[in-house]
């Protein structure tokens, strides 16, 4: 519990946001390039497999921003479930920023040690989202669901439910994106367009190929490889200010 809390303490020179800028990020689903349409399309892992996608989520929270001089802005606590689904959850809003010069945007891909531990919760974070394990008193941080033909498992299925928050399995990771160049804010709303692409789950540093696995349900060290790549699937597209 110790290492819990001192995960959440504040460093030296960070502060809370409270602004009047307001943030939207705005995340457009694709796979290698190409746009992710769920059930019908077909794609290829750096294997050259052929998969499709039944289901593509994950959980965002711990925004923050940091200036041109180093100092973090810390914004208001929120956790986001990203649903490929549901269009309106790839819209992300965020208010109460303060004027700044700011030079890279950080998030967690994934729910935090101390939620994790307070057990089931509501909103984004209620059970009947299907990203939390009963039988495991945890979170799931991201979720991967589709088919292949060269998948052994029941059905040709692939299941990647990438969970887990305590060492030596924790799934949990830290994005941070650099500014095209630094974004001088004040006031009003500020618009990040960015890429998730799917085919980074199944790429390096791990590559992955389905004829050998089919994926996961449990925190473990496959988990924490395909963890290891989705570190990586986010892509500033363009920044738009008042």
């Amino acid at each position: 519990m110790i290492l819990v809390l001192a995960g959440c303490s504040k460093s030296s020179g960070e502060e809370d946001a409270a602004g009047a800028n307001t943030l939207q990020l705005s995340i457009h689903h694709i796979v290698n390039g190409k746009p992710l349409v769920l059930n019908d399309s077909i794609y290829y892992n750096t294997f050259q497999e052929p998969f499709t996608v039944t289901a593509f989520k994950y959980y965002l929270s711990n925004f923050s921003l940091t200036t041109t001089d180093g100092k973090t802005v810390t914004l208001k606590q929120s956790y986001y479930l990203v649903n490929q689904a549901d269009s309106t959850s790839r819209q992300l809003v965020m208010s109460g920023i303060p004027d700044g010069s700011y030079q890279t945007l950080s998030f967690l891909i994934g729910v935090d040690s101390l939620t994790n531990v307070a057990g089931p919760q509501s909103g984004a974070l209620d059970v009947v989202n299907g990203m939390y394990w009963a039988w495991n008193s945890g979170y799931i941080n991201a979720k991967f669901e589709g088919k292949s033909d060269v998948s052994t498992s029941t059905a040709n299925l692939l299941q990647f439910h990438i969970g887990g928050f305590i060492a030596p399995s924790n799934t949990i990771r830290t994005v941070q994106l650099t500014l095209a160049q630094p974004q001088l804010w004040s006031g009003g709303q500020h618009t990040i367009q960015a890429t998730a692409d799917l085919y980074t789950w199944f790429d390096l540093p791990n590559p992955i190929s389905f004829a050998k696995f089919a994926g996961t349900m449990e925190p473990n060290a496959d988990a924490m490889k395909v963890a290891d790549n989705y570190q990586h699937m986010f892509q500033i597209t363009s920044i738009t200010t008042p």
